[in-house]
């Protein structure tokens, strides 16, 4: 995963604390594992050959479940919850992944964590490209996403939002300080301004401009993640 994927394909990878729960794979039931993701879009013998790369890896995979899949069961790649689950989340960008990154990674999602989830997701490609019509999505210049899931609740480990503040805070030395929308967290401060850093300024303000016309009531905003309130509507 170094940014440089071949065109229709991406991937990600992210380190799993399973809990022992009936829901969860038997093999990999209350197992900390690393999860390697992959996506292509186009011919099969393509993505064999990129494939046949991760497949001769040194580590032998616990489970190997990649396959053709219609569109319609996309959300099988990542093989998330179909129930819903008490977290808390928080994401970031990084603007490169080096040696030094991955060891900050792996040191700060130990199995002794109540991270469940942490993922580093590949961009760039068609992401890091202009749209031909002009478009609001924010972060195109990161090379990298990262997302962070903590459990909470009663019968949870306790600690979940501070360990996934200390995940996002050791990658801190490579993070370009802003996050994919959907990956900023709960509309708070922290997401407001990660999400103003991944615009950038002219854009940030031109949307801004464009909900005091057509949301004054600020109606939209508990899905903006951020607060049109604090400018003075």
């Amino acid at each position: 995963m170094d940014g440089h994927a071949a065109r229709g394909a991406s991937t990600s990878v992210a380190r799993l604390n399973l809990p022992p729960a009936p829901s969860v794979p038997e093999p990999l039931r209350g197992r900390a594992v690393l999860a390697v993701r992959f996506a292509h879009a186009g011919d099969p013998a393509e993505a064999d050959v990129l494939l046949a790369a991760l497949r001769a890896a040194p580590a032998r995979p616990i489970v190997d479940t990649v396959a053709d899949l219609p569109y319609a069961r996309l959300g099988a790649i990542h093989s998330d919850p179909q129930d819903p689950l008490p977290t808390v989340e928080r994401g970031g960008a990084l603007d490169e992944l080096t040696d030094e990154t991955i060891d900050a990674f792996c040191g700060a999602v130990s199995p002794q964590t109540p991270v469940v989830t942490a993922e580093i997701r590949l961009l760039g490609g068609a992401v890091a490209r202009p749209a031909a019509v002009p478009s609001a999505v924010a972060g195109r210049a990161a090379e990298f996403s990262v997302l962070v899931v903590g459990l909470v609740g009663p019968g949870m480990p306790p600690g979940g939002p501070l360990a996934v503040r200390s995940v996002l805070g050791a990658l801190a030395p490579w993070s370009s300080g802003g996050a994919m929308l959907n990956f900023a967290g709960p509309r708070d401060e922290t997401s407001a301004s990660l999400v103003r850093t991944a615009h950038g300024e002219p854009q940030y303000q031109r949307l801004v401009a464009l909900r005091r016309a057509n949301d004054p009531q600020g109606v939209l905003s508990a899905s903006a993640r951020w607060e049109v309130a604090a400018d003075a509507v």
